[in-house]
């Protein structure tokens, strides 16, 4: 029997949109919570410092703490460029990393008398200041408990932490004058242990929500003291591969730090909302 022409069109052209359809609905289909082998963040991170950012120096010796932002004239917020990410390479199992870093700088007029090391910079010194501050997050997690909606977590691993400080000045002094230059600069880097939890729920088919804690009590070599990050999301998937997110986090640290650049203790607060694209697979 003979299939009329124009009736093996219109077949072929309802294969090929139905064809169409399916790849169109698989594309837009989102991944279950639990089942993405890969997922990476992007995006902005907005941080306000808090007023107890300090700094000491021999502290073992009454040294004198300096305030980032009162004595120094740092400002206390700062967009910076954020990026978070785990590999899933077992159904339960999971590497997390993730990296950020901001960098302040100020010119102040000093109010109160600041001692540095081994220098010390009067009142009304004009000085420079910059601090760098380096974070990068990485823990292994397994998921105790899973399902289609629900998957709770337990994560080990370290903060690698890195943290320079610099100040300078010059003064002028005698006509037709000399110039007298100060200039001091202290640093520490090291990975510190953490423990953690997180919870992550979809509540909806394009909706994700979760949050993480962790916290560690340190006494690892140079360091002693305690370090806590934790932080809320709340995502939007707009198809099976890409949604939209934002977030919340609040990082706190206080240790002392036993160093040959940098003797004393350091207390460092933030929060900060991020806004961010992900991209799972």
């Amino acid at each position: 029997m003979m299939i009329p022409m124009k009736s093996l069109s219109r077949l072929a052209l309802s294969a090929l949109a139905l064809f169409s359809c399916n790849t169109l609905n698989a594309g837009t289909s989102q991944l279950p919570l639990g089942e993405e082998r890969f997922k990476l963040d992007i995006g902005a991170f907005i941080i306000d410092v808090g007023s107890g950012a300090a700094l000491t120096f021999s502290e073992a010796d009454g040294g004198q703490k300096i305030d980032f932002e009162k004595d120094l004239g740092l400002t206390s917020s700062k967009s910076v460029f954020r990026v978070d990410g785990y590999w899933r390479f077992a159904p339960r199992h999971r590497l997390n990393l993730a990296y950020y870093a901001f960098n302040r700088s100020s010119e102040k007029t000093l109010e109160t008398e600041i001692e540095w090391e081994d220098d010390i910079f009067p009142i009304g010194t004009d000085v420079f200041t910059e601090i760098e501050w380096e974070l990068i997050p990485v823990s292994y997690a397994y998921s105790f408990y899973k399902d289609r909606k629900w998957e709770v977590a337990g994560s080990a691993g370290i903060h690698w932490i890195s943290m320079s400080a610099r100040i300078r000045s010059e003064t002028t002094l005698g006509s037709p004058g000399s110039v007298i230059r100060i200039s001091e600069e202290s640093s520490t880097s090291g990975p510190l242990p953490m423990l953690g939890i997180s919870v992550d729920y979809q509540p909806a088919r394009q909706w994700l929500v979760g949050g993480k804690i962790q916290y560690f009590n340190t006494d690892y070599e140079e360091y002693d003291g305690s370090i806590f990050d934790a932080g809320v999301y709340a995502e939007y998937l707009i198809n099976r591969n890409w949604s939209v997110g934002v977030g919340y986090n609040y990082f706190y640290i206080h240790v002392d730090v036993d160093e040959e650049d940098w003797d004393g203790n350091l207390e460092f607060e933030y929060s900060g909302i991020q806004a961010y694209a992900s991209y799972r697979f």
